[in-house]
């Protein structure tokens, strides 16, 4: 049986608005300076985080009423090999971006569809990826394995 140790956890809840989107990169920044995350590591993260973030809030509703994301951060397993995910909750309209074809890529810029390219990118920033619609809400979770300092 595999115990897995959650060393730090935080929560955020923000609007699906840009005000909110700068909330979280200022919270994420100081989540990531407080817990030793190497600067590669980060920049990844923060660019997987705004990439769902920013998606929903474009995106997601249908109308133009405040709804809240909820985002949580946790780093589990030992100091010599951690594990952050990111989850992001949220009651925008169900999308799973993972049932998606991938774009193709190597096509001559003048071929190329404007969009889509955000879940490849989600992909190759991270470890794991995995989508669920439970009780009327998105949850979409992201893990890196990071180095221990």
């Amino acid at each position: 049986m595999k115990v897995s140790i959650v060393l730090s956890r935080h929560q955020l809840q923000i609007t699906n608005s840009l005000a909110g989107l700068a909330t979280l990169q200022g919270v994420l920044q100081q989540y990531f300076s407080k817990n030793s995350i190497s600067d590669d590591a980060a920049n990844d993260l923060m660019l997987v985080t705004e990439e769902l973030v920013v998606n929903i809030i474009n995106y997601g509703y249908k109308d133009q009423q405040e709804h809240s994301i909820d985002i949580v951060f946790e780093i589990e397993g030992k100091l010599a090999k951690r594990k952050l995910s990111i989850i992001v909750i949220d009651d925008a309209m169900p999308f799973n971006p993972l049932s998606h074809d991938m774009p193709e890529f190597g096509l001559p810029s003048a071929d190329v569809e404007i969009g889509g390219l955000g879940i490849p990118l989600i992909r190759r920033l991270s470890d794991r990826q995995h989508y669920e619609y439970k009780e009327g809400r998105n949850i979409f979770s992201v893990s890196k394995t990071i180095a221990g300092n």
